[in-house]
């Protein structure tokens, strides 16, 4: 089985049709970067409340495909949810940084 059927079959399980979702899996000697990309409707049920429904994804993930990457991190994003999070909070620390510079 591969992260991408594995994933499919988790995602048809929650009411999605498989042509609806995408798994994109990019690796190298240290990672494993895999990116599933769902209807925006329903994104909020793979990510959850502050995330943790996407972590729970990605420690199933390691759990189950601990023997084909054992010595990779594992990384799920979805639908860009962490790159997104990290610009956020990249913005949110110019402006503190704007406002300690502006009130000394």
């Amino acid at each position: 089985m591969t992260i991408q059927t594995y994933l499919t079959q988790v995602c048809k399980h929650c009411g999605l049709r498989e042509e609806d979702v995408t798994v994109t899996v990019e690796q190298d000697e240290t990672k494993v970067v895999v990116q599933l990309d769902v209807p925006k409707e329903d994104v909020g049920l793979f990510i959850g409340h502050r995330a943790e429904t996407l972590a729970s994804l990605q420690r199933m993930i390691r759990i189950v495909f601990r023997e084909e990457f054992a010595e990779k991190v594992v990384r799920l994003n979805i639908n860009d949810y962490r790159k997104e999070r990290v610009e956020h909070l990249e913005e949110k620390v110019r402006e503190i940084a704007n406002e300690v510079i502006e009130s000394g």
